[in-house]
């Protein structure tokens, strides 16, 4: 699949896809074309706008703008996501999430991001599976209310370790987690239910990155270029502590890898956010993880207990912190 630019196409291109656009059948849809057709896309959507669209080598899969006005007229909210559209045969594969999650990738990418992305929409429920927040409802432009939604723009650096590269998940990298989050070994202890089938993966990714203070990295080894786990550090307001938490392929274990990770997770979080201290709960079982705990300095600290979220299964586990000296 390929995200197009429509506006930096060729006409010949832009013409093609036109036709594509068209077969919606949908009056936004039409309206948009008329935009388009007489040279008032800009105009009515604002200077910087775009039309993105999802393809898969001649056919569309479905499509969307990123614009600084929409059908809500607010100079203080902007910039909006609209007009998505997925094809029949292309729903329920959550397609148009990854041209949001396209749209989110390239506003991180720029010196100054906005804070937050709109959309406004008759639909409930929907647009909370991709981590939206319900803001309020208004009457658009058309004299009917809408609902509004928005999601935080969150970012986090890229951080350099001897042998890895951790950075922030894209949508793209769903096959590469299952290999972990689909593994029963790696499950075993996790809170988290098995997953099922790689597509799950995108469920996860859709929630993350509300809250800059959940820093949630994958661990990508510089040699090959790979996914080999993932690890979070966050803040727990009533703990009044940062919470600690990591994944990694089996055939990675004992090597050092979630110890040389989280290390640089820490560094950074004291950096930006002047941890004070960091805490990590794990199964009695679990020795792997106690060992990691114990290589990242932490004591222990209390006896206490979890179950994992289907409540299939509950285990005694320890705490262990570590005070972060200033």
């Amino acid at each position: 699949m390929q995200v197009l630019d429509f506006y930096k196409l060729e006409k010949t291109q832009q013409n093609f896809w036109k036709e594509k656009i068209k077969l919606a059948n949908w009056g936004a849809a039409d309206f948009l074309i008329s935009l388009i057709d007489k040279n008032e896309f800009y105009k009515t959507l604002g200077e910087d706008s775009k039309l993105f669209l999802l393809t898969k080598e001649n056919e569309l899969i479905c499509f969307c703008t990123y614009t600084n006005q929409d059908c809500i007229r607010d100079e203080k909210l902007f910039p909006w996501i609209g007009f998505v559209f997925t094809f029949e045969k292309f729903r329920g594969n959550r397609f148009a999430f990854d041209l949001f999650d396209y749209i989110f990738e390239t506003e991180r990418k720029k010196q100054n991001p906005v804070e937050k992305i709109y959309i406004a929409t008759d639909h409930e429920g929907l647009y909370e599976k991709y981590g939206f927040t319900f803001l309020e409802k208004r009457i658009d432009v058309w004299g009917d209310e809408c609902k509004i939604y928005f999601k935080n723009v969150v970012c986090h650096p890229k951080i350099e370790t001897e042998r890895m590269i951790l950075r922030m998940y894209k949508n793209r990298d769903y096959e590469q987690v299952f290999k972990w989050t689909g593994d029963p070994k790696v499950n075993k202890f996790m809170m988290y239910t098995l997953y099922e089938k790689a597509s799950d993966v995108k469920k996860w990714f859709n929630i993350l990155y509300q809250n800059e203070k959940e820093i949630e990295l994958a661990f990508e080894l510089k040699e090959t270029g790979e996914l080999i786990g993932g690890g979070g550090i966050g803040f727990d307001s009533q703990k009044n502590s940062w919470v600690i938490g990591y994944n990694l392929r089996p055939e990675f274990w004992g090597k050092g890898f979630t110890v040389e990770a989280l290390s640089a997770m820490i560094d950074y979080a004291k950096e930006k956010y002047g941890v004070k201290k960091i805490e990590g709960t794990f199964a009695i079982d679990n020795i792997g993880s106690r060992r990691v705990m114990e290589k990242l300095g932490m004591t222990f600290e209390r006896d206490t207990e979890y179950s994992k979220f289907d409540g299939s299964a509950t285990f005694k586990a320890k705490t262990f912190s570590k005070i972060i000296a200033d």
